[in-house]
């Protein structure tokens, strides 16, 4: 009789293998690029109601297309190399979690907006704790240097007195973003090294 099989370690492993190319580290870091990056120049612009509308749809824009983007590249680069996996779809209960996660984060948000010497520290052990969680999880040392690296941001952003609030937020996550990029750049081009298309191999 054959052992049973562990459902939940298929999924860590699916997701996992989601993760080898480095593309998820690109897309998310590109987004909270163009995320924070376009809130930054909302604020610094004049608060009139057509460039706050412009700087808002920009931005949506570029989120969607970088969806639609790291879609096509998984198609056209990542699947022939290593094959296809689909991620399972979420438990209602993985649902839950995640709405009470995002109402939690909500909550403490609106606490500690009114408080900037602690905002970006606050958020940066957030987002700290989620990599680290991660990098635990689903085995990825990338998430771990991210972790840290985000920890390091958020110091050398307290000592600047004009990047605190949310100004300083969405600074933590410009800075978060450009270095998930680029370590998903050094591990994308590892990826295509390590697993070259069949024809590749054959030539």
């Amino acid at each position: 009789m054959e052992p049973p099989v562990d459902i939940d370690q298929v999924t860590v492993t699916a997701q996992r293998h989601w993760m080898e190319d480095g593309l998820s580290e690109i897309m998310v870091g590109l987004l909270f690029i163009v995320m924070g990056g376009g809130l930054l120049v909302k604020l610094a612009l004049p608060h009139w109601l057509t460039l706050d509308v412009l700087t808002s749809a920009l931005t949506a824009a570029g989120a969607l297309g970088l969806s639609w983007g790291f879609k096509r590249l998984k198609q056209r680069i990542t699947f022939p190399r290593s094959g296809y996996v689909a991620l399972p779809e979420p438990t209602r209960m993985r649902w839950l979690f995640m709405f009470a996660m995002f109402g939690l984060v909500g909550g403490a948000s609106a606490l500690i907006l009114s408080a900037h010497s602690v905002v970006v520290p606050a958020f940066a052990a957030v987002f700290a704790a989620i990599f680290l969680w991660s990098g635990i999880q689903y085995k990825q040392a990338s998430m771990l240097w991210e972790a840290l690296l985000t920890l390091i941001f958020a110091v050398i952003l307290t000592w600047s007195p004009s990047l605190s609030g949310a100004v300083g937020v969405l600074a933590l996550m410009v800075m978060i973003g450009v270095s998930m990029a680029v370590i998903g750049a050094f591990r994308f081009r590892n990826f295509l090294k390590a697993n070259p298309r069949p024809q590749e191999m054959q030539a």
